[in-house]
């Protein structure tokens, strides 16, 4: 009876720690890639999280097509909400077994959620936290968009080869990354020798409200500066820009990085006409993922590809390579990232050993009206 009894609980004992084992591997650990996303598709911030969800289906679609199965999970809608974010992700984890993860949308849900990823021991490539500080906040986060100092150098490089650095201002949402974004900017300007403006007026509400961008329009022209560098988010910006021209003013240029595509274009209509941003490029959208996006989404508005649909597509690709790499252990698929090139959408990335997306390059854009609709070219 007591062999017996003895056994039971040495097999009890065996089950337990190849359950932990599974669980923090995951259930599908050396079978079909399974990935997870924590994103934001409802709210003001929908927008970016609906790019990132095309990005990652198209990415799945791509894969699919190339014989390569993969699981793609429901992705984690948490609007926002940091608190929400660390619930879904425990939920994904501990739930429903997720350990690879192609998303977490933003800088300050990465920053929050930080030592979830140690703790539970999983991998996330992220297409848009941009801050400077999430540089080795964590072994378990890779990032397919550049570092915010790097993308406010490259606009303040071309702010002072136009010539438009006598007077400059900057607006910044007030939240984690537009704070960021700004301490930045500030840092790229005093290397540059420019300098930005200081006034209260500058912080912008995250979602203001139409009187509250009047303000911000009627303020800014009280102040005549050489430039606006935009650090706020498209919807207010493409709001911002169609206030001031309709105020009269036409000749003042907007300077910004990745936020303003996508919706910044498509709300803003023509009165974005002149609008400049820089963005991060490895080289020209592959012709068969371009195609491919116009067969599931129809013709990209303004004629490029939104920003954050590639950023998305490369986290999705990324995931899916670590894991096929590692046989499904985070472990091993986080040492392999950190030395991996892997061919995205646009052509080959890296990641730096912090987790910092390595050897890009930037272009300039800027849009022009074109039969009545804003369209981004390669400014001249």
């Amino acid at each position: 009876m007591r062999r017996r009894l003895a056994a039971v609980v040495v097999l009890v004992v065996l089950l337990s720690v190849a359950a932990i084992v599974l669980l923090r591997r995951g259930p599908t650990s050396g079978g079909v890639p399974r990935i997870a996303a924590l994103l934001i598709l409802s709210g003001d911030l929908a927008p970016y999280g609906q790019q990132i969800d095309r990005g990652q289906a198209l990415a799945a679609e791509y894969l699919a097509r190339r014989g390569v199965k993969v699981e793609r999970l429901q992705p984690y809608d948490f609007a926002g909400a940091k608190d929400k974010a660390d619930e879904l992700l425990r939920r994904a984890v501990r739930r429903d077994g997720a350990r690879f993860f192609a998303g977490l949308m933003g800088t300050g849900t990465v920053e929050h959620c930080a030592p979830l990823i140690d703790s539970e021991q999983i991998l996330v490539v992220d297409g848009t936290a941009t801050g400077d500080k999430l540089t080795g906040i964590s072994e378990g986060f890779f990032r397919t968009i550049p570092r915010d100092d790097e993308a406010a150098t490259q606009v303040l490089e071309w702010v002072k080869d136009a010539g438009h650095g006598a007077n400059l201002v900057l607006l910044n949402a007030e939240d984690s990354w537009g704070t960021g974004l700004r301490a930045s900017y500030e840092g790229a300007a005093k290397r540059l020798g420019l300098r930005i403006a200081q006034d209260p007026a500058d912080l912008v509400p995250k979602s203001a409200t139409d009187t509250q961008i009047e303000a911000a329009a009627t303020h800014l022209q009280q102040r005549k500066p050489s430039a606006v560098l935009l650090a706020i988010y498209g919807s207010t910006a493409a709001k911002l820009i169609r206030k001031l021209k309709e105020s009269g003013v036409q000749d003042l240029p907007m300077y910004g990085t990745d936020n303003l595509t996508g919706e910044f274009a498509e709300l803003g209509g023509t009165f974005v006409g002149d609008a400049r941003y820089v963005i991060a490029v490895s080289g020209s959208l592959k012709a068969d993922i371009r195609a491919l996006y116009i067969e599931k989404f129809g013709q990209p508005e303004g004629g490029e590809v939104p920003a954050y649909v590639l950023t998305g597509f490369n986290a999705f690709l990324a995931a899916v390579e670590a894991y096929k790499a590692s046989d499904g252990d985070v472990k091993k698929a986080r040492q392999w990232l950190r030395t991996a090139t892997i061919d995205g959408a646009e052509g080959p990335f890296r990641f730096s050993a912090a987790g910092d997306f390595d050897g890009r390059k930037y272009a300039r854009m800027q849009f022009v009206i074109q039969d009545g609709k804003p369209v981004a070219q390669t400014a001249k």
